[in-house]
């Protein structure tokens, strides 16, 4: 065997050794179900986070929308107040009729 061939197959080696090594760190990592279990709680927690966020955001874009409206179409004073008149006008006629 010449000194080239026994290089090559050192080298050859070395990196079978190095993914062993990986392959055994990986297997281990499967089979730490308490640290599996944290992680998966961190991301569940990290999900809600950014959905809790993103429900925050749409809240305040549709109250936006919603102000916007009312500024360019408001409800007239008057017709709020008829509305109460008209409410009380038939609360106080229910009441009466008992």
């Amino acid at each position: 065997m010449s000194a080239e061939d026994a290089n090559a197959l050192r080298a050859e080696i070395q990196v079978t050794r190095e993914e062993l090594g990986e392959t055994a760190q990986a297997l281990a990592a499967k089979t730490d179900v308490k640290a599996r279990a944290k992680d998966a709680v961190e991301d569940a927690k990290a999900q809600a986070k950014a959905r809790a966020k993103d429900a925050v955001e749409d809240v305040k874009v549709r109250a936006k929308q919603t102000a916007e409206e009312v500024k360019r179409r408001p409800v007239p004073p008057l017709l709020i107040g008829a509305v109460a008149a008209a409410a009380i006008a038939l609360v106080i006629y229910a009441r009466k009729r008992r």
